[in-house]
């Protein structure tokens, strides 16, 4: 994820079941040709890298114990803000410890009248909850997000950058 490519195309390099692109071939080459202390400089420079670089806008498609639900947010400027039609999510985010991944800190806010996936029935007043999770930023991986009303399944996917 350091290089900006998904765990499942590295997955298909290693397999030899698709080729190395050049680019990233040629970094590869030269970053192990790298004594180990710029090696190291060199990594941390990248996990410290531009946070606009976790900007852009992503689809969550997710399953609860009784049903899917998709919704959409945007990552800008350390803000999170988003949707599912019904439930918003407004939140902060900052890169992980783990390299190529972002984390997040949402607050979601669930109007009346409307049902979650995890199983509530429509309650008759609003609330909200928090949760917390991490994605890669820019593959796909199916992940657990623990919530005060049960687990969901999710899936984040990287839709388009925040433009200029």
């Amino acid at each position: 994820m350091l290089i900006g490519v998904t765990t499942r195309a590295i997955s298909l390099w290693v397999a030899h079941e698709r080729g190395i692109p050049g680019p990233v071939a040629a970094y590869l080459r030269l970053l192990s040709s790298l004594p180990k202390a710029l090696q190291e400089k060199e990594l941390t420079r990248i996990r410290k890298t531009d946070p606009s670089m976790y900007e852009g806008m992503y689809q969550c498609v997710f399953q609860g114990a009784s049903g899917p639900g998709l919704g959409v947010f945007v990552l800008s400027r350390g803000t999170v803000f988003g949707s599912d039609g019904a439930v918003q999510y407004d939140g902060v985010y900052k890169p992980s410890a783990r390299p190529g991944y972002v984390d997040l800190a949402l607050h979601l806010s669930v109007p009346p009248g409307v049902a979650l996936v995890q199983g509530v029935p429509p309650q008759p007043m609003s609330y909200s909850f928090d949760v917390n999770c991490s994605f890669p930023i820019r593959g796909t991986e199916l992940l657990t997000v623990q919530t005060p009303y049960g687990p969901v399944l999710a899936e984040v996917k990287f839709l388009r950058t925040v433009p200029n």
